[in-house]
């Protein structure tokens, strides 16, 4: 199959990582748009009130995030075998599965909007925005859902222009309908909402155009795709990747309440620290997604040697990126949290909290990069259990710290969990092989 069947160059390794690092930056840099756009209003509680939202989005379709990363390796591990069963099932069962769960957040709307708003405590006019924001929003779910799974199974099959131009195109169209709405129509939070809806479905619709051209599954017989040892190796890796995605909601809803206790000025500081730390783990994500697929495709080839050339390529990737990200937080210093806002107060704040964006990619480096090699090869029980033991850990830090040191703490609780999952992936590495060898895939023996 060719010398990079064997071997993978630094070259191959970035030919792939960089463009999905590029593609997967789009995605939070909506939600910066968003929050550059309403925090040039002046307006703290309507700032604070897109994070909150934007937060709650963010909770739902993580805990779902799964059909993306499972899509991606079971993609990435058939192409090129000539299974055309497996093939398609790799691809419809997940989204018969993400339109059921869209479907339920829609009958559901009411109930989270109100159980969300009571966790999270927020003054009255910030839960007004709020409000707003999800009624609009969340009529994209089948939309957003639909995406992930075709974005996963394009770049299972390193299908890199496609993936590109699902999302910058569709990030494009979000950031130009942001602007007229709001600064032009000056429709406010509505205006925001309503240009993310209208991003949502034109992003869907590339996807089925990209499918339709790529995909080419022919006749889909829905009977013949649930084997039942397949459907059953799905379900096992998605329940992991599930109860991760559990213990990430958990930790992020437990600091979004935290910080809206501490104030409606520390939830806007938050807010925009947090769109600074998105973006850098939206990166690592980028790459995660490009060692995913290096990491199933020796998975499908049954190459020890590629797997650990892409294990020793996405640890020494992933500290470089963290060095970049750390130096570009220092060169740019106060100035990068004067695209948020310009309110005065707000941006003292974020100069003085400032410190926790250049912390965060050192600590979280090697829990996001390293991560894609392990979904990549359908090893996810690692994946769940280090996000486990990091969430018991902050979460007593979280709190105590909120306490003895406001702000500081809450942020020291918040490293405290990415570099809880960073040592924790670290640790499971040098055993990963062997893990892969004893989940074989249908009719395969990966280990002889």
């Amino acid at each position: 199959m060719g010398k990079s069947s064997l071997t993978l160059t630094h070259r191959e390794y970035l030919a792939v990582a960089i463009p999905f690092m590029i593609s997967t930056v789009t995605q939070p840099l909506l939600g910066a748009v968003d929050t550059a756009v309403i925090g040039m209003m002046g307006d703290a509680p309507a700032i604070a009130g897109v994070s909150l939202g934007a937060n709650l989005f963010n909770t739902l379709y993580w805990f779902f995030g799964f059909l993306r990363v499972s899509t991606t390796g079971h993609s990435a591990q058939v192409r090129g075998t000539g299974d055309d069963g497996e093939k398609k099932r790799t691809f419809f069962l997940p989204l018969f599965s993400a339109l059921l769960i869209s479907a339920a957040f829609l009958v559901f709307q009411e109930p989270i909007i109100r159980g969300y708003l009571w966790m999270t405590g927020p003054e009255a006019a910030v839960a007004g925005y709020v409000q707003g924001y999800f009624r609009i929003l969340v009529w994209g779910a089948p939309f957003v859902m639909s995406n992930y799974v075709m974005l996963g199974w394009l770049m299972g099959q390193s299908r890199v222009k496609a993936s590109l131009f699902m999302q910058i195109s569709g990030n494009i169209v979000n950031m130009a309908l942001d602007y007229w709405f709001v600064c032009i129509l000056g429709k406010g939070i509505t205006g925001v909402a309503a240009a993310t809806l209208i991003s949502q479905v034109y992003t869907c619709s590339c996807g089925v155009l990209c499918m339709c051209r790529y995909g080419k599954f022919g006749t889909v017989n829905i009977r013949g795709l649930w084997d039942r040892r397949g459907v059953r190796g799905m379900v096992q890796e998605n329940r992991d990747l599930l109860f991760r995605t559990i213990c990430l909601v958990i930790h992020n809803n437990v600091f979004a309440a935290l910080g809206a206790r501490l104030g409606t000025d520390i939830l806007a500081v938050n807010a925009i620290l947090l769109q600074i730390t998105s973006i850098q783990a939206y990166l690592f994500e980028g790459l995660a997604n490009g060692s995913s697929v290096f990491a199933g495709r020796a998975v499908g080839q049954r190459s020890q040697s590629l797997f650990r050339e892409i294990l020793k390529k996405t640890w020494q990737w992933g500290w470089l990126a963290a060095a970049a990200m750390s130096g570009a937080c220092f060169v740019l210093g106060s100035r990068m949290f004067m695209v948020f806002t310009d309110i005065p107060h707000i941006l003292e704040l974020a100069r003085k909290y400032g410190i926790y964006c250049l912390l965060y990619p050192p600590v979280a480096a090697a829990g996001l990069a390293v991560y894609g090699v392990y979904t990549g090869s359908s090893v996810t029980r690692p994946i769940f259990l280090s996000t486990l033991w990091s969430l018991l850990l902050c979460l007593p830090v979280c709190w105590l710290g909120v306490y003895a040191w406001g702000n500081d703490g809450l942020w020291i609780g918040y490293l405290t969990f990415y570099g809880g999952r960073s040592l924790g992936l670290a640790a499971y590495r040098h055993s990963l092989w062997m893990k892969v060898c004893s989940r074989s895939l249908p009719g395969t023996h990966l280990c002889g």
